[in-house]
């Protein structure tokens, strides 16, 4: 449809942002920020769900691999703010179970 990605996206922002801005086809490393974020905000809530994984999940997550990251990550915070996949996993992770912990309740 158009030369960039994202088009409908790109579209929709169209007279608020910047052209400069709208039309860059680079991608921002975001990795620090969601580690700040982890480490200030969410650290308890990913603990939490870390310690207590939905069992179905415990087939999909290699859970007690994902704890030694996140103990890692907690250790070294600057080493996974390169475009790790570390932030995204545990991402996923407290997503899935905090879903799957709110239907079971249904």
């Amino acid at each position: 449809i158009d030369k960039y990605p994202r088009y409908i996206l790109r579209k929709a922002i169209k007279g608020i942002v910047p052209e400069k801005i709208r039309k860059r086809t680079d991608k921002a490393n975001l990795t620090h920020g969601v580690i700040y974020s982890f480490l200030n905000k969410d650290k308890n809530i990913i603990e939490n769900h870390l310690n207590n994984p939905h069992q179905d999940l415990k087939e999909i997550f290699d859970v007690l691999d994902l704890k030694n990251s996140w103990n890692n990550l907690l250790n070294d915070p600057n080493k996974y703010s390169n475009f790790s996949n570390l932030p995204s996993q545990i991402f996923a992770y407290v997503v899935v179970n905090r879903w799957l912990e709110r239907e079971s309740l249904i």
